[in-house]
């Protein structure tokens, strides 16, 4: 994890000068892929991260994928009908009476097809913190039932294998959940079956542009020949990081999330 000491911007980026493989051990780095790529090629899903460890990818949507999605009177519902989900939207959950609104951040060294993701809160006085599931430790016997509790959002910890969370279609925009973690229960919301998925309006914008990772040729070029004073530096990859990986010297977790759910690295 790392520890930014300076005020960020409010379009939070980092740049980093020849520190590559230093970054990457502390953070995990994501590139972006568009939604489109994977509704045209479902094996896209499976092929695994990116170079280098604590790799994945962020699922991009724009305004035409909701061309593509479930119609009402003519105009888009705005539900989501499949996974991966994207990244760069607040998706509300529906089941029943029951509404809730998350951000589903794909765990870092797994392919997308995988269905693993943080679950965050986007809002609220839980804003910021991670959903979690309960453990079989938990559950108690009430009624000739066993009870499920429901478990404390928390901050993120990625040696917390409660807070990662599959989510499992069973048909199309119908969904379930389960954990990770072999004795674990994901949140009663989750883990209902056939609870639906929105993209609606939100006041909440992530701002997701494009970002390839690393350019091997452009660095090695650059490298071999030499930067001379002065010179206009020249980016030669690009990431995204989520808020809750970069510690932010005297900045709350859920103002993080307030300005932005991932930051830009810039590696120059």
């Amino acid at each position: 994890m790392l520890t930014e000491e300076k005020k960020l911007p409010e379009d939070p980026m980092l740049y980093i000068i020849g520190v590559l493989p230093f970054f990457w051990s502390l953070t995990s780095m994501y590139t972006t892929k568009p939604l489109s790529l994977f509704k045209s090629h479902l094996e896209a899903a499976a092929e695994p991260p990116p170079e280098g460890r604590n790799a994945g990818y962020l699922v991009v949507k724009n305004a035409r994928d909701d061309e593509d999605g479930e119609m009402s009177c003519f105009s888009p519902t705005g539900r989501v009908l499949g996974l991966p989900f994207p990244q760069n939207r607040v998706l509300t959950v529906e089941h029943g009476d029951d509404s809730e609104h998350f951000v589903f951040v794909p765990i870092p060294d797994q392919p997308l097809a995988s269905n693993r993701y943080y679950i965050l809160v986007p809002s609220g006085k839980n804003k910021g913190l991670v959903m979690a599931c309960a453990r079989e430790e938990d559950v108690t016997n009430c009624c000739l039932c066993r009870c499920i509790p429901s478990v404390d959002r928390r901050p993120f910890d990625p040696n917390d294998v409660y807070q990662q969370i599959e989510i499992v279609q069973l048909k199309r925009g119908s969904f379930t959940a389960r954990a990770v973690a072999a004795d674990g229960f994901p949140p009663s919301i989750f883990r209902w079956k056939n609870w639906k998925l929105y993209d609606r309006k939100s006041k909440k914008k992530i701002v997701l542009g494009e970002a390839l990772g690393l350019d091997t040729a452009l660095r090695s070029h650059r490298l071999a020949g030499g930067i001379r004073p002065g010179e206009a530096t020249v980016a030669v990859g690009k990431w995204y990081c989520p808020f809750f990986l970069i510690n932010e010297h005297g900045v709350k977790r859920r103002d993080q999330m307030g300005r932005d759910v991932f930051y830009k690295v810039v590696l120059e």
